[in-house]
């Protein structure tokens, strides 16, 4: 089903349109949190120790050991992107496991 939205009579339609616009701008002008130091990381989620290993392909992997004892690692092509990449799947992890404790707990 194909409908067409008439733009010239409807005057509420536009403001939609206009809020939308301007939502849309917001998200790609708005700038990206900065990470913390490897230094804050490490002392903010208590943990053991970083390693790193330089891999025959050149590939840089970066991993933390929890204070449970658990690995969490990240291959990237260099430190950088590594640290990047294993400190969003860390938090992204712990959001996870935020949200299923707080499901489980309400059943």
């Amino acid at each position: 089903m194909l409908n067409t939205i008439n733009l010239e009579d409807n005057s509420s339609m536009m403001g939609v349109f206009r809020l939308a616009s301007v939502e849309a701008f917001k998200g790609f002008i708005d700038k990206p949190k900065k990470l913390d130091t490897p230094c804050e990381f490490f002392r903010k989620n208590k943990l053991r120790s970083f390693r790193y290993k330089v891999l025959k392909k050149g590939d840089v992997r970066l991993s933390v050991i929890l204070p449970s004892g658990k690995e969490h690692y990240a291959i990237q092509r260099n430190f950088a992107l590594a640290y990047i990449k294993l400190v969003r799947s860390y938090y992204s992890q712990q959001l996870e496991l935020k949200h299923e404790n707080k499901t489980n707990a309400t059943c």
